[in-house]
């Protein structure tokens, strides 16, 4: 996708932690793919260990909002990903995630996930 290949581009010796990429991944980019650039280049030069995290992520507010609400869709996407894959068993997604079923069952609660159950 146009993220990745952006990153190969602007940080070559670079990967991107999970973190990162749910981050760039919800973040809607109201400039434009040279924004997209400039914060990879950015975050390039600061990973350690050729590793970008969330914090390399130098992302400015958009709209007046923090970043808050892109994470929160971002950990949505992640659960009902998780959920979709597992066939709906809760505990299996909860596994595969390294949650505990009850934390997994507080975040579909939580982020208001619909379950078939």
């Amino acid at each position: 996708d146009i993220i990745r290949q952006i990153a190969r581009e602007e940080a070559p010796d670079c990967r991107l932690s999970d973190e990162a990429w749910a981050l760039l991944s919800a973040y809607p980019y109201p400039g434009n793919m040279r924004q997209l650039r400039h914060v990879l280049r950015l975050a390039g030069c600061t990973a350690e260990d050729g590793v970008v995290t969330d914090a390399d992520l130098d992302l400015p507010p958009f709209g007046g909002r923090t970043a808050e609400p892109d994470l929160a869709a971002a950990e949505r996407a992640t659960i009902v990903e998780a959920l979709r894959k597992h066939s709906g068993r809760v505990t299996e997604a909860a596994r595969a995630l390294k949650l505990s079923r009850a934390t997994l069952y507080r975040k579909i609660k939580q982020l208001k996930i619909e379950t078939a159950q």
